[in-house]
């Protein structure tokens, strides 16, 4: 009957066929709740232990939705009040699908031992040898869109590393399980990925751009492209030449220690850059433009703790403005039309090791384990449970929660827009990698690289992938879930069963 109910397909066939012999309550009970509640294991009481403040108030019936303003319910997954029955019903279906997918072999990729030399024969100032290329092959991984396919999962995705200035970079195609592109850069620094980009900082301070969703949309070639050229070259100095007291000689040229790449909801992608003296640099990179430059004297830090050492620990892009972390606890807030600093942040007493936003206010990790709330007139530091130690690992967020994981022990997971505790995660290992969405969390514990999945009603564990595997780096979207490995392969779930809805618009900013 389980496999009856899941699939809508055959049991609407089957109804069609016994329609005389069927009523109407039994037909109806494929769109009740409770049956997809039953099928995934999820709370189906009237009260929930794991509601929000754990709270007997917060009593759910199948009509019964958060009230606007409230923080979401937790039942089978993260309910807010846009939610309606139908909507809840879709996601219990895909955990369901959820459920049964992660049983079944998943589709392993494997990086071509001829590869290495592609690489081994490129000019580098130290070599490496092909065990230590095999293991970093798939540290990091991404999925990459294609314009075709803008609401209905990735498509492609990339994999690489940096070794000894060596980067190397991957772009697989998920549906043929091959490499369509390589990408090599030799005198590497620092890399980011969006879901649209890839950016190499370099040592002679220069930022090397791929628009990897162009140019899987422009390709038509059957054989891999190896060495895909970059899309464009940022440099310090603007094309225009209007800024002519920025360093010119090879000899003064300063090299990229962190890059950001944020691709906007319009249609151009930012970059932010920051270079060995602390100077802060941004570029849309669609038109290969210099947009402004934070020097070190104005931008991070108050004039009595700057040092000659760089003080920038974190990046953040949204839309015009730029978020810096510092490494003793401050935050400033640019503007990248006019270099302005806009507002002045402290209060963590240690480095700022990321900050997010969802629009009017600003949250921020510490590596001394605080996450703060920055908006209004009274910023706050977060509660978070006993079970939670530790300097701050990850820190993720959504449009309805924030979550935090912690190096030692735990996961403690906040409401928006109340700021107030949701959910707490017994995680018994500190927490590596961390990827959320309404119905599950995917984590990756250290050091022992155990990948998991959680639920948000369940404070432990509902599923762990095998162990044969040190787990590394974990992407994932509503179709697929990537998890990367030190063993040199990567293991492709499919997570898709239920029909893809295209997410609705954002009405609040938080």
């Amino acid at each position: 009957m389980e496999v009856l109910y899941a699939d809508t397909h055959v049991f609407a066939t089957l109804l069609r066929f016994l329609t005389p012999c069927v009523n109407k309550t039994w037909s109806k009970a494929i769109a009740r709740p409770q049956l997809w509640e039953y099928l995934t294991g999820s709370p189906r009481g009237p009260f929930l232990a794991s509601c929000f403040r754990r709270a007997s108030s917060y009593a759910y019936r199948e009509i019964d939705v958060p009230a606007p303003g409230s923080p979401p319910t937790i039942r089978g997954c993260l309910l807010s009040d846009r939610s309606t029955i139908k909507d809840y019903i879709n996601e219990l279906r895909a955990i369901y699908y959820e459920q049964q997918n992660v049983q079944k072999p998943p589709k392993y990729l494997h990086v071509p031992d001829a590869l290495y030399y592609e690489v081994a024969n490129l000019k580098a100032d130290r070599s490496f040898s092909r065990d230590e290329w095999h293991r970093k092959a798939f540290t990091t991984v991404k999925l990459i869109q294609s314009t075709d396919s803008f609401g209905h999962g990735a498509t492609h995705m990339l994999s690489g590393a940096i070794i000894h200035e060596m980067a190397f970079f991957y772009l697989w195609d998920l549906k043929k399980s091959i490499i369509v592109a390589t990408i090599y850069q030799t005198f590497a620094t620092c890399f980011d990925i969006c879901q649209k980009a890839l950016v190499i900082g370099s040592t002679d301070g220069t930022v090397k751009f791929w628009d990897l969703t162009t140019w899987i949309m422009k390709s038509k070639a059957d054989l891999p492209v190896h060495g895909l050229a970059p899309t464009s070259s940022l440099s310090l100095r603007s094309h225009l030449t209007i800024a002519p007291f920025l360093p010119t000689r090879s000899s003064q040229r300063q090299r990229i220690l962190k890059v950001k790449v944020e691709a906007s909801d319009g249609c151009f992608i930012h970059v932010a850059g920051v270079t060995e003296r602390g100077d802060v640099a941004v570029w849309n990179a669609t038109k290969g433009e210099l947009s402004t430059t934070i020097s070190s004297d104005k931008s991070t830090l108050h004039r009595a703790l700057r040092e000659s050492a760089p003080q920038v620990s974190s990046l953040m892009l949204f839309r015009n403005t730029l978020v810096v972390g510092t490494t003793v606890g401050l935050v400033r807030v640019f503007d990248t039309r006019d270099a302005r600093l806009c507002h002045r942040i402290s209060g963590h007493p240690d480095i700022v090791k990321k900050t997010l936003t969802r629009g009017r206010v600003l949250w921020s990790a510490g590596r001394d384990g605080s996450v703060r709330w920055w908006g209004g007139k009274s910023p706050k530091v977060l509660q978070k449970s006993a079970l939670c130690s530790g300097s701050v690992s990850s820190f993720e967020m959504d449009d309805s929660v924030v979550v935090a994981a912690y190096d030692h022990k735990g996961m403690q997971a906040w409401d928006v827009r109340t700021q107030q505790p949701l959910a707490t995660f017994g995680a018994t290992t500190g927490i590596a990698k961390l990827y959320l969405d309404k119905r599950k969390l995917v984590s990756i514990s250290m050091p022992t690289g155990v990948a998991q999945i959680w639920r948000w009603h369940d404070m432990y564990p509902v599923f762990t992938f095998p162990t044969s595997h040190a787990f590394v780096d974990l992407c994932a979207d509503d179709s697929h879930l990537v998890l990367g490995t030190q063993d040199g392969c990567a293991l492709v779930y499919k997570m898709e069963g239920t029909p893809y809805k295209k997410p609705t618009g954002n009405p609040y900013d938080y």
